[in-house]
């Protein structure tokens, strides 16, 4: 299956989590310390390694706030190794952003919330799983994230 939404977590996120992996970080949000991960700040103050998408809504919000609570300086620390430009395409929008018709975020938040999670048991995920003629061999369902820009 494949789905419109971002699978996976930049480097810099997953290091600073101190999560051991993708299928790991997916077991641990929505309970504790991570129960409010799926919950976007409204505010910047409210923005960390626990609750990291932003913002709410429009209005006195800029993607500083991001890099500012997670104490980066480049914005491709906030992007996973398929969103960063090519030849051929800018930077995609980083997965914790929420505004805008560029954004991912929410759509991340309900993929992962409603159809990966519910379902991690009895699926596989590409890359994080093994290669695609690995998993395909497997039987199993695989989700995948179809991109243009994927670049592993």
């Amino acid at each position: 299956m494949g789905f419109d939404f971002p699978i996976g977590l930049p480097v810099a996120y997953g290091s600073a989590s101190g999560l051991a992996d993708f299928r790991a970080a997916l077991r641990a949000f929505g309970s504790a310390p991570y129960a409010q991960w799926f919950d976007v700040a409204e505010h910047r103050d409210e923005i960390s390694i626990h609750r990291p998408f932003y913002p709410m809504r429009p209005g006195g919000t800029q993607r500083q706030h991001l890099f500012d609570a997670f104490n980066i300086e480049d914005l491709s620390d906030l992007l996973r190794r398929c969103e960063r430009a090519t030849a051929v395409c800018g930077d995609a929008c980083m997965l914790f952003w929420t505004l805008g018709g560029n954004q991912v975020g929410k759509a991340a938040i309900t993929g992962w919330r409603e159809i990966i999670i519910p379902n991690l048991d009895d699926v596989v995920l590409w890359p994080f799983d093994g290669t695609l003629s690995e998993l395909m061999k497997s039987g199993a369902t695989i989700v995948a994230e179809p991109s243009l820009r994927r670049a592993f």
